[in-house]
């Protein structure tokens, strides 16, 4: 889990978007390797908790296997 960092995570890093890119390499782990997929989808939240608003998180999820 990420933990929120004050003194790494700055004014100027909040100002600009996050974009989180979510990828499984093949069709087989997007079937058997839920648990990472899981663990991707909530990185909006880990996001959140360091100090991104909502509606500037990008996800980017187009190359699942």
């Amino acid at each position: 889990m990420l933990r929120p960092s004050s003194h790494k995570i700055t004014a100027d890093h909040l100002n600009r978007r996050a974009c989180l890119y979510i990828r499984q390499s093949s069709l087989h782990q997007v079937q058997t390797h839920k648990e990472s997929q899981y663990r991707q989808y909530d990185l909006p939240r880990h996001a959140i908790a360091l100090g991104w608003p909502e509606d500037r998180i990008d996800v980017i999820d187009e190359d699942q296997g």
